[in-house]
């Protein structure tokens, strides 16, 4: 049998239930399910995500034969603004925490930019960035 997963986020942001049936009408036994770009009236801010949140995802998509493979937390690890970034790596942590509720063990997310807005730049190769990106791995 083969197994063949899609991000989730590339057909739609909508509700957990409406979700899972059209990614079970399409026959996808896997996603990468990045829960802000794929759901509507869903905060996984800090503070929000909880085993029983989990829990109801998860359940969703099993009833439909679908695995969450990686729980996508799309952070940027390299934000040049302390805060910024200390915020992203306290929701990513949690998404590491939470992840086993929604039946995967894996947490994905990006490398980053030095840019607040995240966009490409040739500062991306330089050393401080790659030590930024170690100290937040880190944390």
């Amino acid at each position: 049998m083969l197994n063949i997963g899609i991000r989730a986020h590339d057909l739609g942001k909508m509700t957990v239930e409406n979700l899972s049936e059209k990614i079970g009408e399409y026959g996808f036994s896997h996603i990468q399910l990045a829960l802000k770009k794929s759901l509507i009236n869903l905060n996984d801010d800090s503070g929000r995500l909880s085993p029983g949140m989990g829990n109801y995802i998860r359940d969703c998509f099993y009833s439909k034969k679908i695995n969450i493979s990686v729980l996508g937390c799309y952070i940027n690890p390299v934000h040049p603004v302390p805060a910024e970034r200390e915020k992203s790596l306290t929701r990513f942590a949690e998404h590491l925490i939470f992840a086993r509720s929604f039946g995967c063990s894996v947490v994905g997310t990006e490398t980053g930019s030095p840019l607040p807005d995240s966009s490409f730049t040739d500062e991306i190769y330089k050393e401080k960035t790659f030590q930024d990106f170690i100290a937040s791995l880190k944390r």
